[in-house]
C-alpha cells in the first residue's frame, strides 16, 4: 500500500554531481579539479548517490567500513559512539567537506567526529588513498575522504522527504528542497535522528542490568550560490549538527547519568573565476566543535574515582586557500596555490572526589597553532596513454618549523588496462593537546612524516572492473604517549605493508562487488628505563612491536545486488573481519577474535524514483567486539519511504 501511495507523487529526482566527462567517469579529489579517472594513477573509490541510496538507513561510518582498506571501530556500536577511522592507523587520514579540511582542534589527534555528518546531506563520497599532503596538507598520511554534499538542481524547485523507523525505537526523518531561481542555486536539508540505542558498555555477566545509551541528533545543511559576474561564481555552504548521547564510564563499566553534548558548526565561502585557460579558486572556511561531558555519578559507579565530573572542549579552525589550474598546453596542466590554517582550543576539566576538587584548563588565547603552505603540481596527459603528476608542498608551522612533501605519480593506459605507481610523502602536525595539554604536553614534538610507495594494475571493461595494489608506508617521528613519563613523544619509525584487491562484475541483472585487504605493520620505538638518581626515565635502546591495534590483518567485503525489474532492487552484503589486537593501559594487548556480519537490503522503486525500503543488519545476530568491552549491535533493521517531488 505504501508503494502505491508514494508512486502517486510527482516526478522530481534530485540531481547528482556530474560523474561523467565526455563519457568517462571523473573525480574531483584526485587533483582538486575535474579529472577523468583514466588520466590519474591515484587510487580512488567513488561512492555515488545511487550507492548511498542503496545503503539507506546506514551511517557514514557503516558505509565506509565496507570499503577496501578502511576499518571504522565504533561504526556498529551504539549510536553516538566514538568513530575511530583506520586507514594506516587512527588519525592518519584527512576528512574533507566539499574539498575543505575538517578538523576538531580540541581532540588529541585533531580528528573530526563523523557522527556530525548525516548520509541524507551527501550526494557523493570520494576516497583517495595514499600520501596526499602535497595537495591537502597535514593529516593526509594514508589518504583523504571527501564528503560531498548534495548539489542544487538546475530545475526551479524539487523536494525530498524521508521517514525511517527500526530497531531500538529508532526514528529518522529528513526533508529537503533544492532549485534554481533567477540564476541563484539553493539546497537545504534538515534531518532528525532519535534512538534508544543499546548499552555502550558490555555486561560480561549479563546480570548487571546495564541501561540503554540513547542518541538524539538534529542536523542542517544549506548551500546557496550564483554568478556575481559573468565569469565569477560565488557560493556559501553551512553545516550545523548537534547531538546528545548517553555514554558509559568505560569498557565493561556502565554509567546511568553520563552524557555527551556535541555541537558542530562549519561554514565555507567558495568562489571560482573562469580564466582563458583554467580557473581561479578561493575558499574561506570556519569550523567550530564544542563537546561537553557531564557525569553526576548519582548511580555511584564502583569503577568511578570521582563523584562529579564536568569536561568542556571547544576547538576552532580557520582555513583559507587560493589556488588555480591552468592549461599550459593541450597535454600539460599546472595546479598551484597557497593556504593558511589557524587552530585553537579552550578546554576545562573539573572533578570532585573524596580528596577534594581538581581542575585544569587551557585557553585559546595561548593554545594555538598556525600553518602557511605553498604547493604546486604539474599534470601531464599524453594522447598515447601516459599520464604523470609531479608535485611538492612547502609548509611552515608556528611551533616546530618547516617541512616539505613531494608526489610522483605516473600511470599508463593500454586498452582496458592501467598500470600505476605512486611515490609520495605526507605529514601530520602535533595536535594542540599534544603540544600544550595539562600534564602531558611536549612542546618539542616534531611532525609525523611519511613516505609511501604504491604500485598496481587496473582492468576496466563494460562488464567488469578489477584493481590490485601493493603499498608500503614508512612513518617517521610517529607521535605516541609514554606511560612512564606521562607525556607525548616521537617514536622512531612505523612501517605498514599491504595488498588491496577490488573487483566488480555485472552479469545481466546481477552485480557483484568485492574487496579484500591484507595489512601488516610494526613500530620501532624508544625504550625507557627508570633512573632513581635523577628520578626520571632514560632512553635505553629501542623495541619493536606489532602496531595493528584494532586494525584487522585480513578483511573481506562482498555485496551482491539483484535487480529483477526496474522497480525492485535487492542486495546482500557479507563482511569478514579478521583478528585484531586491542591495546590496554599498562597491560598486554588482547587478541580480538575474527567475525562476520550479513546484511540485506530490499527496495521497491517507482518510475519517479520514490521508494519504499527495508534494511536488515547482522541477520545472523553475531556478537563481537570492535572495541574491547563495548557492545556492538545484534540483529537490527530499519524500514522507510523516500519521496521526491
Amino acid at each position: 500500500m505504501a508503494a502505491i501511495v508514494i508512486c502517486n507523487f510527482a516526478v522530481a529526482q534530485l540531481p547528482l554531481l556530474d560523474t561523467t566527462y565526455f563519457g568517462e567517469a571523473v573525480t574531483i579529489t584526485a587533483t582538486k579539479t575535474l579529472t577523468k579517472q583514466s588520466q590519474t594513477g591515484k587510487v580512488i573509490t567513488v561512492i555515488d548517490k545511487a550507492m548511498l541510496e542503496n545503503n539507506s538507513g546506514k551511517t557514514v561510518a557503516e558505509i565506509l567500513s565496507q570499503q577496501a582498506g578502511l576499518f571504522v571501530a565504533g561504526a556498529y556500536n551504539t549510536a553516538g559512539s566514538n568513530q575511530d577511522v583506520y586507514m594506516g592507523g587512527s588519525g592518519k587520514l584527512l576528512f574533507l567537506l566539499n574539498g575543505v579540511p575538517l578538523y576538531d582542534a580540541s581532540t588529541i589527534g585533531n580528528t573530526f567526529d563523523i557522527n556530525s555528518i548525516t548520509t541524507q546531506s551527501l550526494s557523493r563520497i570520494e576516497i583517495l588513498r595514499g600520501a596526499q599532503s602535497t595537495l591537502y596538507g597535514s593529516d593526509a598520511i594514508a589518504g583523504v575522504i571527501n564528503l560531498i554534499t548534495t548539489v542544487p538542481t538546475s530545475k526551479q524547485f524539487e523536494g525530498n522527504v524521508s521517514v525511517q523507523a527500526g530497531s531500538y525505537n529508532t526514528y529518522n526523518t529528513s526533508i529537503g528542497i533544492s532549485g534554481t531561481t533567477d540564476g541563484t542555486n539553493y539546497n537545504v536539508q534538515l534531518s532528525h535522528h532519535n534512538t534508544n540505542g543499546i548499552s555502550a558498555a558490555y555486561d560480561s555477566t549479563g546480570t548487571n542490568n546495564y541501561d540503554n545509551d540513547g542518541f538524539r541528533q538534529n542536523a542542517f545543511n544549506g548551500t546557496i550560490s550564483g554568478l556575481v559576474l559573468p565569469k565569477l561564481l560565488v557560493g556559501v555552504t553551512t553545516q550545523i549538527s548537534g547531538y546528545k548521547a548517553a555514554v558509559d564510564y568505560g569498557a565493561y563499566s556502565d554509567d546511568k547519568d553520563y552524557t555527551l553534548n556535541n555541537e558542530n558548526f562549519t561554514t565555507a565561502l567558495n568562489a571560482n573565476y573562469a580564466t582563458t585557460k583554467g580557473k581561479l579558486y578561493y575558499t574561506l572556511s570556519y569550523n567550530s566543535t564544542s563537546r561537553n561531558y557531564l557525569n553526576n555519578d548519582k548511580d555511584v559507579n564502583p569503577a568511578a574515582f570521582s563523584t562529579y565530573e564536568q569536561q568542556s572542549y571547544v576547538g576552532n579552525s580557520l582555513f583559507t586557500e587560493l589556488y588555480t589550474n591552468q592549461n599550459v598546453s593541450k597535454n600539460i596542466e599546472i595546479i598551484g596555490g597557497v593556504d593558511y590554517r589557524d587552530l585553537n582550543t579552550t578546554q576545562n576539566y573539573l572533578s570532585k572526589s573524596a580528596y577534594g576538587n581538581y581542575s585544569t584548563s587551557i585557553s585559546k588565547d595561548s593554545v594555538r597553532q598556525y600553518m602557511k603552505s605553498i604547493f604546486a603540481s604539474l599534470l601531464i596527459h599524453t594522447n598515447k596513454g601516459f599520464n604523470m603528476e609531479l608535485g611538492s608542498r612547502y609548509n611552515q608551522h608556528s611551533t616546530y618549523g618547516n617541512n616539505t612533501t613531494y608526489t610522483i605519480n605516473p600511470s599508463y593506459n593500454y586498452k582496458q588496462y592501467k598500470v600505476f605507481a605512486n611515490i609520495s610523502s605526507a605529514y601530520k602536525v602535533p595536535s594542540l593537546y599534544q603540544l600544550y595539554g595539562p600534564g602531558v604536553a611536549n612542546s618539542t614534538l616534531k611532525a609525523e612524516e611519511s613516505n609511501t610507495y604504491e604500485v598496481g594494475v587496473q582492468l576496466a571493461t563494460n562488464k567488469y572492473t578489477a584493481r590490485g595494489m601493493y603499498f608500503n608506508r614508512i612513518i617517521k617521528n610517529g607521535i605516541d604517549y609514554n606511560l612512564n613519563t606521562f607525556a607525548y613523544f616521537n617514536n622512531n619509525v612505523q612501517t605498514d605493508n599491504g595488498v588491496q584487491l577490488e573487483a566488480q562484475w555485472q552479469y545481466k541483472k546481477i552485480n557483484i562487488a568485492t574487496n579484500y585487504t591484507y595489512v601488516t605493520g610494526s613500530v620501532n620505538t624508544k625504550k625507557y628505563t627508570y633512573n632513581p638518581t635523577s628520578n626520571s626515565y632514560d632512553v635505553k635502546g629501542d623495541t619493536t612491536y606489532n602496531n595493528l591495534y584494532r586494525r584487522p590483518k585480513h578483511s573481506l567485503n562482498t555485496t551482491i545486488t539483484y535487480k529483477p525489474t526496474t522497480h525492485i532492487i535487492a542486495s546482500t552484503t557479507l563482511r569478514n573481519i579478521g583478528t585484531r589486537y586491542e591495546g590496554q593501559f599498562e597491560a598486554m594487548p588482547v587478541l580480538l577474535t575474527a567475525y562476520y556480519t550479513l546484511d540485506a537490503y530490499i527496495a521497491y522503486i517507482c518510475t519517479n524514483k520514490n521508494r519504499i525500503f527495508a534494511n536488515f543488519n547482522n541477520i545472523t545476530n553475531q556478537q563481537y567486539f570492535d572495541m574491547l568491552g563495548y557492545n556492538t549491535r545484534g540483529y537490527n533493521f530499519v524500514a522507510g519511504i523516500q519521496i521526491k517531488f
